[in-house]
């Protein structure tokens, strides 16, 4: 800038990087919001999760107890569970690409420019929010299948 004209005054100057990450930084904090909201909407999913089964599994526990009276085994006590949590995950898999297929159809309307090719993005998501509801209910189900019968029954 000096060798075409000595006399302009140069403010400012920059690396093209640093420009570049500068007009890039609202959505960089944005990216970085809506990730910190995915994980805590994630997280209170499997408290929800663990929640509910937790407290399934206190109201069956005089009938997990009956069970293990008449010679279930620990395994088929903790497999009810799961397969209970498994069901509810399941069916709110379900629900939510429903939901996020009809979501995409609106946003590709009335956006026509957006690309909705995030197949990918939901199957991995529901693959994720399914192993972390298998995670929640596990701590439930090992509870289950270590309840002492005869003191359920007892307190029956």
């Amino acid at each position: 800038m000096a060798e075409l004209d000595p006399d302009l005054p140069v403010r400012n100057l920059q690396a093209a990087d640093a420009k570049i990450i500068r007009a890039n930084y609202q959505i960089a904090v944005l990216r970085d919001m809506l990730s910190a909201m995915a994980l805590l909407g994630l997280g209170l999913a499997s408290l929800g999760i663990y929640g509910i089964i937790a407290r399934t599994m206190a109201q069956r526990a005089s009938e997990f107890a009956i069970r293990l009276a008449l010679g279930a085994s620990i395994e088929n006590v903790t497999r009810l569970v799961l397969a209970s949590g498994v069901k509810l995950a399941l069916i709110g898999s379900t629900l939510g690409l429903l939901g996020a297929f009809g979501i995409s159809r609106l946003l590709a309307a009335g956006f026509p420019g957006m690309h909705m090719n995030g197949t990918a993005v939901l199957a991995g998501t529901t693959l994720l929010l399914v192993a972390v509801a298998l995670v929640a209910c596990w701590l439930p189900a090992r509870r289950a299948g270590q309840l002492d019968a005869m003191s359920v029954l007892r307190a029956e």
